[in-house]
């Protein structure tokens, strides 16, 4: 079983091997995350990491758009 923690407090709901916060948000920067496993024979606690958010202030542009048909156009972005 692995238990996640947010600044040394457990984070609800997280027991997965991986954590999945979801779209960075920029309160998220500096929060301090570490995971702890534990089975029948004890419990290891991993390093603690701390996240780094960084603003995207790039806008994306169109680089293509191409008529599809059936009055459709598919646009494609430089960013996802």
């Amino acid at each position: 079983m692995v238990r996640w923690q947010t600044n040394g407090v457990n984070y609800a709901g997280a027991t997965n091997a991986t954590l999945d916060l979801g779209p960075a948000q920029m309160v998220y920067s500096g929060l301090q995350f570490r995971a702890i496993g534990t089975n029948i024979t004890g419990a290891v606690t991993s390093q603690t990491a701390v996240l780094t958010v960084v603003a995207d202030t790039t806008r994306p542009t169109i680089v293509s758009a191409l008529y599809m048909g059936g009055g459709v156009i598919a646009v494609t972005y430089s960013e996802a």
